[in-house]
């Protein structure tokens, strides 16, 4: 019989003085099953009829494990008297509980209280807090447990771990692309819309998403054209005032930084709509313009050439008109033109 706390190896001593066939995470396990055994000795010689739940939370095992120990125990003759029919009579070992009906029995304990801890989730359970944990940790990946401390979520059915795990999905996508529409999020969450804006609430709800959060809906013509029209709204002073100051459309654009064709559309949207402000300011530009000389008339080709004429022969413009209309009067039949003919808008 080996000596407690002792245990024997087989391992091969090489040339080179390494050992060969030692496995450290055996060594490992070793070191925690003799530590184990001895805490399981000491309560058992404190106290042998220590009951299974005490076991399974002091030493953090499973009830098929130390059923194990008890068994290696005593045929090594370490077992304090009475220890083990003290553990047999507190029950048959054959009837455990699945674990799927564990997990729906600690489900039940969380959702009459959710911050109940592991150690009576174990007690309860008649289980080790380890397996609380691997419970609890399976659970919350599957949806049925969500959040933390005061925020934490248990779901009452099948159906609300799924929606759990598809507002954890939303969350990810929204951490990924803030932009999404309500369109992307159902071609993604593969749900209705209304699904999405139960969701997007019951998030808000808990705090994990903004009071003020509404995702992105889809552009339309109407969205778009109420957008420029704001947009408009917020440029139309400022362009006022340019017009009052006399501006061009190039330096009332460099103000907002945008090109001038953008200006000179809203100028001609005011113009076309008959707005009274534009009209106001468009008055006020001309009573604050200084007057203005008269430009000299030009001079077309006609009268150009008509001068020329008189000049060549010698008469004046009343003279020559003079001229024309007694020819007119006394003229016959047969007579020629003269050169110098009346001119059009002379008074008679």
């Amino acid at each position: 019989m080996r000596p407690p706390g002792i245990v024997v190896f087989n391992m091969v001593v090489a040339a080179s003085g390494n050992i060969e066939g030692l496995n450290v995470s055996r060594l490992r396990a070793s070191e925690k099953r003799i530590k184990r055994k001895d805490l399981l000795i000491t309560m058992l010689r404190d106290n042998p009829k220590t009951s299974r739940k005490k076991l399974i939370n002091k030493i953090g095992i499973g009830i098929d494990t130390i059923r194990v120990y008890m068994r290696e125990l005593n045929k090594e003759g370490r077992l304090p008297e009475g220890a083990l029919e003290g553990f047999m009579a507190q029950g048959s070992l054959k009837h455990r509980p699945t674990p799927e009906s564990r997990r729906r029995h600690l489900l039940r304990m969380m959702r009459v209280n959710p911050r109940i801890p592991n150690s009576e989730l174990a007690e309860g359970l008649a289980t080790s807090i380890r397996t609380v944990e691997r419970d609890r940790t399976k659970l919350r990946r599957e949806g049925f447990i969500t959040g933390t401390g005061r925020r934490l979520y248990v779901a009452h059915s099948v159906l609300g771990a799924k929606r759990e795990l598809k507002m954890r999905r939303m969350l990810e996508l929204l951490k990924e692309d803030p932009e999404l529409t309500h369109g992307d999020m159902t071609n993604h969450l593969r749900v209705s819309k209304a699904s999405i804006t139960v969701y997007i609430n019951t998030l808000r709800r808990r705090g994990d998403l903004p009071r003020d959060f509404h995702l992105r809906k889809k552009t339309s013509f109407k969205r778009v054209h109420r957008r420029l029209e704001a947009a408009r709204a917020r440029r139309k002073p400022v362009i006022l005032e340019g017009i009052v100051a006399g501006l061009t459309h190039s330096e009332i654009a460099w103000q907002f930084r945008v090109s001038p064709w953008i200006v000179s559309t809203d100028i001609s949207a005011m113009r076309r709509l008959e707005d009274p402000m534009f009209e106001e300011a468009e008055m006020r530009r001309d009573q604050l313009r200084p007057p203005s000389k008269p430009k000299p008339l030009s001079r077309d080709v006609a009268e150009e050439n008509r001068d020329r004429a008189l000049l060549e022969v010698g008469l004046t413009f009343e003279e020559a008109n003079q001229q024309y209309l007694d020819w007119i009067e006394n003229a016959g039949p047969d007579d020629s033109l003269l050169r110098v003919r009346a001119v059009e808008g002379c008074d008679d």
